[in-house]
C-alpha cells in the first residue's frame, strides 16, 4: 500500500522525522545543494527569535508532510506570544503553530532570495497544510 497525499478525509497528515534523517529529508525537499538545508534551518530559528520575544532556543522536530511539504517547529508545550511589527500581529499560539509561522517566514524569504522552484513548492505545500490547521486563523494573521 503506497502513502496517499490525502487521508481519508482529505486531510493533509504530517510526520515527524528523527534528527539523523532530517538533513537528507530537508536535502530532498528543498533542492540538491546543501546550502539551502543550513539556510532553511537558521533562517526558521532566526524568525522564531524575533518574532517571539519568549523564545530562548531549544531543540526542534521536523515534520514531511503527505502533500510533499515540511517544516520544523520547537519540541515542547504551551504557547509562545508571536510579535509581528511589519504586520501588527500580536498574538499567543502553540509551539507547532509558531513553529509553523517561523518556517512559512523563512522558505518565503528564501523562495525570493534563490529563486529554487523547490523551495517556492514547500512554501506552498506549507502553507496549504496551514489551512488545515486548528490554530489557522493566528498562522494566517501572523503571516498576513
Amino acid at each position: 500500500m503506497t502513502m496517499s497525499t490525502l487521508t481519508s478525509d482529505n486531510r493533509i497528515t504530517r510526520r515527524p522525522i528523527p534528527s539523523e534523517k532530517a538533513v537528507k529529508m530537508l536535502s530532498r525537499h528543498l533542492g540538491v545543494h546543501p546550502v539551502y538545508v543550513v539556510l532553511f534551518e537558521n533562517h526558521t530559528y532566526q524568525m522564531l527569535d524575533k518574532y517571539a520575544e519568549s523564545y530562548n532556543g531549544g531543540q526542534w522536530q521536523f515534520f514531511t508532510l503527505s502533500n510533499g511539504g515540511i517544516y520544523m517547529a520547537p519540541i515542547g508545550e504551551g504557547q509562545l506570544t508571536l510579535e509581528v511589527p511589519s504586520n501588527g500581529f500580536s498574538g499567543s499560539m502553540s509551539v507547532d503553530a509558531a513553529g509553523i509561522v517561523a518556517s512559512l517566514f523563512a522558505l518565503n524569504f528564501l523562495s525570493w532570495k534563490t529563486e529554487v522552484d523547490a523551495i517556492t513548492d514547500c512554501y506552498h505545500k506549507l502553507h496549504h497544510f496551514a489551512g488545515e490547521h486548528a490554530e489557522f486563523p493566528q498562522i494566517y494573521r501572523a503571516i498576513d
